[in-house]
């Protein structure tokens, strides 16, 4: 069995200073290591994130979408089709990261819990 590299690991935190409302920390990963080729390990592959600047989310939000700041900022509205969380493949998130100009930063202080640690799957999420 071919081992693909697992690229994401909870609690990684990727910035970007032209665009700050893209900031985000992932906050859960799965990985299928029993794949037999690289684009199933890459479909199987989920790398869960959200966003980590609220304030400036809201305010693009704001201007892309003409809504008032404050209806945005008390969640009044919807902010469709730019999300606030959600899941990626590892080749979307590389494209994703690659499109913004983000950058690594570090690690979260949240606890991470690894769910699984074998042979054919890896996964872990944040303690709640």
């Amino acid at each position: 069995m071919k081992k693909y590299k697992e690229k994401y690991k909870t609690g990684m935190i990727f910035r970007s200073k032209k665009y700050p409302w893209t900031d985000l920390v992932i906050d859960f990963v799965s990985y299928t290591r029993g794949s037999e080729t690289a684009y199933t390990f890459n479909m199987n592959s989920i790398i869960d994130w959200v966003r980590i600047n609220e304030e400036a989310f809201d305010k693009h939000i704001s201007v892309v979408k003409g809504i008032d700041y404050n209806k945005v900022k008390n969640h009044e509205v919807n902010t469709f089709p730019y999300p606030f969380f959600g899941e990626m493949h590892q080749k979307s998130m590389d494209n994703y990261i690659r499109k913004y100009e983000m950058e690594f930063c570090g690690m979260s202080d949240k606890e991470v819990i690894v769910f699984n640690d074998d042979a054919f799957e890896y996964c872990s999420g944040f303690k709640k």
